[in-house]
């Protein structure tokens, strides 16, 4: 084989220094540039009809916010009028509490003023309502805490220790004063001690009524 028709072998497939070449690329028809047109214009319409759906949304949003906006407003309105009739029906009780209560001397000493308590408690219930909201307003970071605050606000340690819950000792008996109950009312009107049982609130009692003589002797 000469070296001529080696070379024409060689670039049969490729190009004089023997790298493949690619064939050429055909030219579009019309037909096939109307497809690529078509396809385009799909496209285009699809982005557009895509686009007009997020602002239809947006403007749906916007409505809709205003909306709430409005409904906002109207229950904040409404909360301000309930805060401030609260607040004007509060002052009015605290004002009751002060007039209903202002003859009461606390704490109570001795049982003649005591029984003067359990008669008023007895035949005004307005007092009874009021006597329990003023002591529940004593507070007290647990049930003992409050507890000892109301006794203490109530009577000396002098009158308490004239009593044991169940008349034990020869003493009197606590748990038969009218005045009892007005206290496990106040203790159980506070939110966080609503659901403290019967059992815990006379034990409290209980334990403050055997700490009175020896508060006594403390203070001599």
């Amino acid at each position: 084989m000469t070296y001529k028709s080696l070379f024409r072998t060689r670039t049969k497939s490729g190009d004089a220094t023997g790298r493949k070449t690619l064939p050429a690329r055909k030219p579009e028809n019309a037909t096939e540039r109307g497809l690529k047109g078509l396809e385009n214009q799909e496209a285009e319409n699809g982005s557009q009809k895509m686009l007009k759906g997020i602002l239809r949304n947006i403007i749906y949003l916007q409505t809709d916010i205003k909306h709430i906006e409005i409904k906002q407003n109207e229950i904040l309105n409404k909360l301000e009028s309930i805060v401030s009739n609260y607040g004007n029906n509060s002052k009015q009780d605290d004002s009751n509490n002060v007039n209903e209560l202002q003859d009461c001397n606390f704490p109570i000493d001795d049982l003649y003023n005591l029984n003067i308590i359990e008669d008023q408690i007895n035949t005004n219930l307005n007092f009874k309502k009021c006597l329990v909201q003023y002591l529940s307003y004593l507070g007290g970071n647990n049930i003992n805490c409050t507890m000892k605050r109301i006794l203490m606000k109530l009577f000396t340690d002098n009158l308490l220790s004239l009593f044991s819950y169940n008349g034990k000792k020869g003493k009197k008996k606590f748990c038969d004063l009218i005045i009892c109950p007005v206290i496990f009312d106040a203790v159980k009107c506070q939110s966080k001690f609503m659901n403290v049982s019967q059992n815990e609130l006379e034990s409290r009692i209980k334990y403050h009524l055997a700490q009175a003589p020896f508060n006594i002797k403390k203070k001599q």
